[in-house]
């Protein structure tokens, strides 16, 4: 539907917000919202017509931060359903407001609490048993997926971009590791997958600024 594809071209030129085509979305005007409180949801997914579905990282207030558990269910629940629909062709993500993702929950980094609190091994389980299915989830898929970064896509976020088949990227938008900054490495995949993007040279260098 020509909607959908409209509302992608506006995000990718950063004149207009993806918000102005959800809003006309919910009267019908566009693609069929699939979760209709998409308002509360972490990942807001809407179809577009010729097996297109529009993902949204629906967390503007917190920098749709994909880290928590919400998140994090959400996109692989979503990745296993577009995997068993031989009716979806692609998959087009991207991010509420004017960031893509702001990575991980730095507050509970600092407060070690949710997927962070408890000693080594209950970090490590929660690192397993959380973001870590994400890779596994689309390294499994064979539905392609494309990376609309329409603004900072920031540690995890940047590794779930990395993620994706092919990367879309506004001119505002801009990427950074980040994770030795704050004593990290890329628990989430994104040390396996950047190096094979832009070579091992230039991955240790975004990894250390």
């Amino acid at each position: 539907m020509p909607g959908c594809r409209d509302a992608l071209l506006i995000r990718f030129r950063m004149e207009k917000r993806v918000d102005k085509y959800a809003s006309q979305s919910n009267k019908g005007e566009t693609g069929r919202v699939m979760n209709m409180d998409s308002v509360e949801c972490s990942l807001a997914v809407e179809e577009c017509g010729d097996g297109i579905e529009l993902w949204t990282l629906n967390d503007p207030k917190e920098g749709n931060q994909v880290s928590d558990s919400t998140m994090v269910d959400a996109i692989v629940d979503n990745v296993d359903r577009v995997s068993r629909d031989n009716e979806v062709k692609c998959v087009v993500l991207t991010g509420a407001g004017s960031v893509f993702s702001a990575g991980g929950n730095i507050k509970e980094m600092r407060d070690k609490t949710g997927m962070f609190s408890g000693d080594v091994d209950d970090i490590a389980r929660g690192y397993r048993d959380g973001i870590q299915r994400v890779p596994i989830a689309l390294s499994k898929t064979t539905v392609p997926f494309v990376a609309a970064v329409n603004g900072p896509a920031v540690g995890a976020g940047m590794d779930l971009a990395l993620m994706c088949d092919l990367r879309v990227a506004a001119e505002g938008a801009w990427f950074a590791a980040s994770f030795v900054q704050l004593g990290l490495v890329p628990g989430d995949g994104g040390a396996w997958v950047l190096p094979r993007i832009v070579g091992r040279a230039q991955a240790l260098e975004a990894l250390h600024k």
